[in-house]
């Protein structure tokens, strides 16, 4: 009988055993899913933050610098001190020798009414 007890500790030491390491490995994955959660967070709270900016960007619109710096990349003449020939809203058309330029090459486009030629005479 106390060998039958001997063997009963000694399972119930293998027992103890493999229940601590599952243990140690059920740990493993609450630590995994733990740090998993921890980074999700940094990740939700980043987009948090994303989603602000692009909610105050909407409303406001660009900063001042960056709608200098598109206009200049889309109509660099102004930025040049050139004008085209039409001055900006609220400024006086100060005609430089560009603009008398771009108005004279503007005005040959139109369309003149030519003489009429003596084979469309008859």
């Amino acid at each position: 009988m106390l060998n039958d007890y001997w063997e009963l500790l000694a399972e119930m030491a293998r027992l103890q055993g493999q229940l601590g390491e599952d243990l140690v490995a059920w740990a493993k994955a609450y630590e995994s899913g733990g740090r998993a959660m921890q980074r999700s967070s940094r990740t939700l709270g980043e987009m948090a933050e994303l989603g602000r900016r692009m909610e105050h960007y909407l409303e406001s619109g660009p900063p001042a610098v960056v709608t200098q710096i598109l206009r200049m990349l889309t109509s660099p003449f102004p930025g040049l001190g050139v004008g085209m020939g039409v001055p900006p809203p609220g400024v006086s058309a100060a005609a430089g020798p560009f603009a008398q330029l771009w108005e004279a090459w503007a005005s040959g486009l139109t369309p003149r009414p030519e003489a009429a030629t003596p084979d469309q005479q008859k």
